[in-house]
C-alpha cells in the first residue's frame, strides 16, 4: 500500500498501519476479493485447503435476509454477512484484507453457518422484495469467484513441441515467426512456458493445428503463486510486460520460474516463493 497517500500520511503521524494488506488467509478475516471485472466483500470461514478457502458473502449495504448478521471487525468495520451465501474460492482471488472479525462476531457467524438463523431481518418471500436483487448479485459474484482459474485449460491433441518437430521447424525459425528468442522458442517446445494467445494463434497457423496445453506446473509452485501477498507485484509485472490479464501474468511468471529452476539445477526441494520473488524482481 506504499502508493496509498492515506497510508503514507498515517505512517508519518506514527499511527498504526490500517488493515489493507495481503497476509496469509485465515478464518475470520474480511477481504476484498476480485477477479476480472468482479469484486466483492467476503469473510474467510476456515483455514485454506490447498489452493482454495471457504468464504461467505458480505456487503456494505445495511440489509440482509433471515440468514444475515451484522459483524464487527477489530478495525471498526461493520459489514452485513449473508451466511447462506457461501462458496469455495481460489486464494488468488483474495485482493486485500480489510479487517478481522472480533471473537464474538466470528462465533456468531459460525453459529449462523451451522444453521442458527440470526433473524435480524425477515426471510425473503417475495420476488418483488428489493433484497432479492442484492442476494442475486451476491450469489452471481461469489459464483464467478468460485469458478475463476488461471491455469491453462487442457486441450486434447499433440503437444506443441511434437507438432513443431513434425513440421520440421527449428527453434530459431519458430522464434523468428513469433518474434521471440530461440531460447524462448525452446521453452515453448519443451513445455516450460505457456504460449500467449497471440503466440498460440501464430503457432496454430504455422504448424497446421492447435497444440495441446502441455504445461505441467509444479503443484507447490502453483499454491505458492496463489498467495495474495504476490498480487501487488504480479500487477506491476503485468504492466511492465504489457500482459492482458491476471491469468496471463500468472502463467507467464510460473513458466519463468520453472525455467529459472531448471537453470539453477539445485538439488533438494525447491524454494518456489524465493524463485517467484526473483522473477518478479527482475521484471
Amino acid at each position: 500500500m506504499d502508493h496509498d497517500p492515506l497510508a503514507a500520511r498515517l505512517r508519518e503521524l506514527g499511527w498504526p498501519r490500517p488493515a489493507a494488506d495481503q497476509p496469509a488467509p485465515s478464518a475470520g478475516q474480511l477481504w476484498r476479493a476480485a477477479w476480472g471485472d468482479v469484486a466483492m466483500l467476503v469473510v474467510v470461514l476456515a483455514e485454506p485447503q490447498g489452493r482454495r478457502t471457504a468464504a461467505v458473502a458480505a456487503s456494505h449495504e445495511p440489509v440482509g435476509d433471515d440468514s444475515a448478521l451484522v459483524v464487527s471487525t477489530k478495525q471498526g468495520l461493520s459489514p452485513v454477512v449473508w451466511s447462506g451465501i457461501r462458496a469455495s474460492i481460489g486464494l488468488f482471488t483474495l485482493d486485500q484484507r480489510l479487517g478481522d472479525l472480533d471473537d464474538n462476531s466470528l462465533g456468531a457467524l459460525r453459529r449462523a453457518v451451522g444453521g442458527q438463523r440470526p433473524r435480524l431481518w425477515a426471510a425473503i418471500s417475495d420476488d418483488l422484495d428489493d433484497r432479492t436483487l442484492i442476494a442475486a448479485n451476491l450469489v452471481d459474484r461469489l459464483s464467478s469467484l468460485a469458478e475463476a482459474e488461471w491455469l491453462p485449460n487442457k486441450v486434447v491433441g499433440e503437444p506443441l513441441g511434437s507438432l513443431v518437430r513434425q513440421a520440421g521447424i527449428a527453434p530459431s525459425v519458430l522464434g523468428r515467426a513469433l518474434g521471440i528468442t530461440p531460447g524462448e522458442a525452446r521453452r515453448l517446445m519443451n513445455g516450460t512456458r505457456q504460449p500467449s494467445d497471440r503466440e498460440l494463434e501464430l503457432i496454430t497457423r504455422l504448424v497446421g493445428g492447435r497444440p495441446a496445453a502441455n504445461i505441467a506446473f509444479d503443484e507447490k509452485l502453483v499454491e505458492d503463486l496463489d498467495q495474495p501477498k504476490f498480487r501487488p507485484r504480479l500487477r506491476l509485472y503485468a504492466a511492465q510486460k504489457s500482459l492482458p490479464d491476471e491469468a496471463a501474468v500468472r502463467r507467464n511468471v510460473a513458466g519463468a520460474v520453472l525455467a529459472m529452476a531448471a537453470r539453477h539445477r539445485q538439488p533438494g526441494r525447491r524454494n518456489w516463493e524465493a524463485l517467484i520473488s526473483e522473477v518478479l524482481d527482475e521484471g
